[in-house]
């Protein structure tokens, strides 16, 4: 985008990126439904891109096999990143002042790491109807500043499993820093997490 800002008038799509393999980077997307979304075969990669101010979500990650890196996902209305395709990566971004979730996960096999998450209205990171995801070396923090029973990182109650929730840094977030929905057996993992975060469920374990 060589630094220029795509601004939309309230509406529509900013960039929707179909096929395969695109690559997009350097600029700001403002003030649309959903800023960026990757749709088509996958294996798209943003790089440096900020988007803010979007009604519904920042990026929509539809596809697979796709990388958002480096980026900034500030003051959104609804949520920060919200993932339903596979396999794909969200790492080393800032996720800021969103007024829904920070990272909503709804696929499988996806990795989040190393990703500052903050102040989200509702929950941080929310792992729904998803299985396999790794979410690791996060720093989630102050979430849940408008909704009740929300948490730094929730699990919901939907059964899934091989969930990895590990050495993630999460503190002062309103109601819980680590949340699982789901009771014994325990399906999903939380490992070497924050070893001072406040806990919900008996399958978390914060260290």
């Amino acid at each position: 985008m060589a630094e220029y800002t795509l601004r939309c008038d309230g509406s529509a799509v900013g960039i929707q990126i179909d096929g395969v393999a695109a690559f997009l980077s350097n600029g700001v997307v403002t003030l649309c439904d959903i800023g960026i979304s990757l749709d088509g075969t996958g294996a798209h990669h943003i790089q440096a891109i900020r988007v803010d101010g979007t009604d519904i979500s920042g990026i929509a990650v539809n596809s697979s096999f796709n990388s958002v890196i480096q980026s900034g996902i500030f003051k959104n209305s609804g949520t920060g990143i919200f993932i339903a395709g596979d396999n794909n990566n969200v790492s080393s971004s800032s996720i800021l002042d969103n007024l829904e979730n920070g990272i909503q996960l709804e696929g499988n096999n996806n990795l989040i790491v190393s990703n500052e998450i903050s102040r989200s209205t509702l929950n941080g990171i929310l792992i729904g109807k998803a299985d396999g995801n790794t979410v690791a070396q996060n720093t989630v923090s102050m979430s849940g500043i408008g909704g009740a029973n929300t948490a730094g990182i929730l699990l919901e109650l939907l059964g899934q499993s091989g969930n990895v929730i590990v050495g993630n840094t999460v503190f002062s977030n309103i109601d819980f820093d680590l949340q699982d929905n789901n009771s014994s057996p325990c399906l999903n993992s939380w490992v070497g997490n924050s070893p001072d975060a406040t806990t919900s469920g008996d399958c978390v374990t914060s260290n």
